[in-house]
């Protein structure tokens, strides 16, 4: 049976029907499809490199907020990307080169997020988010903060079984 005659035949009806919808439909399935296609080749070289790679890439973020100014512009002019990485040693690579939350001046913010996602409300993979705040003594904080990042990594990691 030839299946790519009749999804030919099936794409043709679909956008006699519904042109709009599939031109737009087709635009995004080719988009994910591109994405996808570039995180298995970069797991697939991270992979034969003999690294662990990670289901998605990861950013960090610094945010040094100023005391007392609280206004959309002023935070997203804050916001710096520190590093990314993709892989559980590059994670390690990164973490160790970063600086304890207890050695931060107050009040400072670190972010892990997914690539692509930045660390703001408007942000539209964040629109139906929420967000933990974790205080701590800064004499334990370190750990903590190591423990729930190392967690998170470490479940991405197990989640992607090539």
């Amino acid at each position: 049976m030839d299946f790519t005659a009749e999804k030919k035949e099936s794409e043709s009806n679909t956008e006699n029907a519904h042109p709009t919808t599939l031109d737009s439909s087709s635009q995004l399935a080719s988009a994910l499809d591109s994405s996808n296609k570039e995180i298995e080749e970069r797991q697939a070289r991270e992979l034969k490199a003999g690294l662990h790679p990670l289901k998605h890439k990861f950013v960090f973020w610094y945010t040094r907020r100023t005391p007392g100014v609280r206004n959309q512009t002023s935070y997203e002019d804050n916001i710096k990307k520190i590093v990314e990485f993709s892989t559980v040693e590059g994670f390690w690579v990164c973490y160790c080169h970063l600086a304890r939350p207890a050695s931060l001046p107050s009040p400072t913010d670190l972010h892990l997020f997914k690539e692509g996602i930045r660390p703001l409300w408007e942000d539209s993979a964040n629109c139906n988010g929420g967000k933990w705040i974790i205080r701590f003594k800064k004499v334990v904080s370190g750990r903590f903060w190591e423990d729930l990042v190392s967690a998170n990594i470490f479940i991405c990691s197990i989640l992607y079984i090539p």
